[in-house]
């Protein structure tokens, strides 16, 4: 019986024996002290200053990387938050900085074995021209170890000792991620649009399996990730955003809202070209878009038609405003669910244009607004009277026709016009309230194309050739930037559409069937065919 026991005890014996000489060999080991990558921003910022150089081609060519200020936040950022995003206008370095946050995990202080990055870019150009980055960066700073296989696409680097990669792709050829990173970023989300949700998706999936990070740098853009990402809540830890945008209600040319967009303005970015690029597209109003999407990080599409230039309408706007002579016409939008609901008056006599605009209280202001990509400007349109809460989730039809017969008063209502959009509903509150103007249906479209162009095309005249007065209104200069014209195969204006799905164009709409058809009754007076309310 007691054999067992001894041999227990023997088993005992030996196993602490055994663990007494694993921790003599441990002691004599030498230790090896990891930093905690979350808080090595600056070991980052060092190793650049020592070890990086600019390379050929920039005017600091030869000299070390410094990386500023707003450039290290967003770094210590992306160790630190599950998902980063820098919105900002172009050429303010941010290739260089996706360059140099991977050359510090590739050879650098942040460097581990196995390390795994995912690059999703616009298109392949941009794709290559990351990937050049990154090349021209080592080759001037004189990195060994580095693979780069830029054939067949996607581009990669390696790093060879220990087996660190870099993958790229543009959105024209990936298809999806099925791989594993530990830091997946996207160069110009806000280019993306929805049909690229699936790439977005996977993407974000792919730093599922090793707790990875999320990186996304853009312009505003027109697609929709950027304003879902501004629309989040930025919890600690969890999401972080550097958003760098021009003011809309300042003029182009105004330094102080080129700095605003442009954080590396005097050091990255010259200021002398965004001077003489500002003159320029305030004589070229067809190249505003671009600009204000490219340069001032403004949200739309940098390649859209904007209906007129934003300073052009500026120009329209006193604070002494001509009477409301004559009869007028009147331009009505009736919204959706997540559209505001608009009229416009104008009266060809004086240049007068008056605009109503209206909105349910549900959802709540702040919550449309962040859906929207609005920021404050619903808010601050409520506060100047340019935009009345009325109670519904759809603006109620009835209460705003009431409102706007009161504010007309007794003036004379020639003609009033819409662009079909809930007709019968339409019909049936003017019908109610007992309003009789004689109603024209308007629109885009090929049916209505015609009418489109007209319409269209006299209100840019009259907004060119000073013949509208109208008080500043916080929502028509934001439409200004927004709006768009489509156009058919032959080039022919065919209806209004938005540079940005979430756009709010409502007020603009509206204004520009008044106008088209206050400039079809000027013609009519002048030859004695008048329209009869």
């Amino acid at each position: 019986m007691g054999r067992p026991r001894l041999h227990a005890d023997k088993r005992a014996r030996d196993a602490a024996y055994r663990a007494r000489r694993r921790e003599k060999r441990r002691a004599a080991e030498p230790r090896v002290v990891r930093p905690k990558v979350e808080s090595t921003p600056a070991a980052v910022a060092r190793w650049a200053a020592e070890r990086l150089v600019v390379p050929p081609g920039h005017p600091a060519a030869g000299r070390p990387f410094s990386l500023p200020p707003w450039q290290l936040a967003i770094i210590r950022d992306c160790l630190t938050c599950r998902e980063t995003c820098l919105c900002v206008a172009r050429k303010n370095g941010k290739s260089a900085l996706v360059a140099v946050l991977v050359l510090a995990y590739l050879c650098g202080p942040l460097r581990r074995p196995g390390w795994r990055c995912g690059v999703l870019s616009a298109n392949r150009g941009k794709a290559g021209e990351l990937l050049r980055q990154i090349g021209d960066i080592a080759s001037a700073s004189n990195l060994q170890g580095l693979t780069f296989r830029r054939s067949p696409w996607p581009g990669k680097v390696i790093a060879v000792d220990t087996d660190s990669t870099v993958e790229i792709e543009g959105a024209s050829e990936a298809s999806g991620h099925s791989a594993g990173y530990d830091l997946s970023i996207i160069d110009e989300i806000g280019l993306l649009q929805e049909r690229h949700r699936p790439m977005v998706a996977g993407m974000r999936s792919a730093v599922s399996a090793r707790d990875g990070r999320f990186l996304t740098l853009s312009i505003h853009g027109s697609g929709p990730f950027v304003d879902e990402i501004l629309g989040r809540p930025r919890a600690a830890g969890k999401l972080a955003v550097h958003h760098y945008r021009a003011d809309p209600d300042l003029p182009i040319d105004d330094p102080k809202n080129w700095k605003m967009a442009n954080p590396g303005l005097g050091s990255i970015k010259a200021t002398a070209y965004m001077r003489d690029e500002s003159a320029r597209v305030l004589l070229v109003p067809s190249d505003q878009a671009s600009f204000r999407a490219h340069d001032l990080n403004l949200p739309g599409e940098p390649a859209a038609e904007l209906v007129c230039s934003v300073e052009a309408w500026r120009r329209c706007e006193t604070g002494d405003l001509p009477g409301r002579d004559g009869p007028c016409t009147i331009g009505l939008d009736l919204g959706a669910h997540r559209s505001l609901t608009s009229a416009a008056a104008y009266w060809p006599s004086s240049g007068r244009l008056d605009i109503w605009s209206a909105v349910g209280d549900q959802p709540k202001l702040a919550a449309r607004a962040r859906a929207d990509g609005a920021g404050s400007l619903y808010e601050r349109a409520v506060d100047r009277a340019d935009l009345t809460i009325l109670s519904g989730s759809l603006t109620p039809v009835g209460p705003f026709l009431a409102r706007l017969r009161a504010d007309l008063g007794g003036v004379q209502v020639a003609v009033a016009g819409a662009d079909g959009y809930r007709r019968a509903e339409l019909e049936h509150h003017l019908s109610d309230l007992g309003i009789g103007w004689r109603m024209v249906w308007r629109g885009g479209g090929v049916r209505s194309a015609e009418d489109a162009a007209h319409d269209i095309g006299e209100f840019q005249r009259a907004v060119d050739g000073g013949r509208l007065r109208t008080r500043p209104n916080v929502l028509m200069a934001a439409a200004m930037g927004q709006a768009t014209v489509v156009r058919d195969s032959r080039g022919h204006p065919t209806m209004l559409g938005k540079a940005r799905k979430n756009a709010r164009i409502d007020c603009l709409s509206a204004s520009v069937i008044a106008v088209g058809l206050g400039a079809a009754l000027a013609r009519r007076r002048s030859t004695g065919n008048v329209y009869v309310a």
